[in-house]
């Protein structure tokens, strides 16, 4: 139990976020600044596809990316998009709780098949229901591993 206390504890819930700039726009307007509502309106939806990556797709996964601004100060300026992975629900629609979006930490960290290590592990600890449950959301942070630009150092 404290392993999967440990995995859970990686695991952000964040059960409502859409990924898409109406649903963004409209949860930055309860009570964030209007920049926040702007930049949030400026944001893109995810164009879902197989993923390339041998783990993500053999989890049934699929990829995709999300633009968003550079700047959140200027929400109409440069571009830049974060890569984004989606294991979905294989749960029956009743049984559907929302999404769980993982967080690699860091400061460098890739998440995008961060996903498929919490799903393996909440199975291997005979806890199906939470694996199968929810959308589990990857994604690398700004910068790092598939999302571009990706630095290096």
């Amino acid at each position: 139990m404290r392993k999967i206390t440990a995995v859970m504890a990686t695991a952000v819930m964040a059960a409502g976020i859409g990924f898409t700039a109406p649903t963004l726009a409209g949860a930055a307007t309860t009570g964030a600044s209007s920049a926040t509502a702007t930049a949030a309106a400026a944001t893109s939806s995810i164009a879902w596809k197989t993923c390339a990556d041998k783990d993500l797709a053999q989890a049934g996964a699929q990829c995709g990316y999300l633009s968003v601004p550079l700047n959140y100060g200027r929400p109409h300026g440069a571009k830049i998009k974060i890569a984004v992975s989606r294991i979905k629900h294989t749960s029956a629609a009743k049984n559907y709780r929302g999404i769980i979006l993982t967080n690699p930490g860091g400061p460098g960290g890739s998440g995008l098949d961060l996903n498929v290590f919490l799903v393996e592990e909440l199975q291997a600890e005979h806890l199906n229901a939470a694996a199968a449950d929810y959308d589990w959301i990857g994604f690398d942070p700004r910068g790092v591993g598939s999302s571009l630009p990706a630095l290096s150092c």
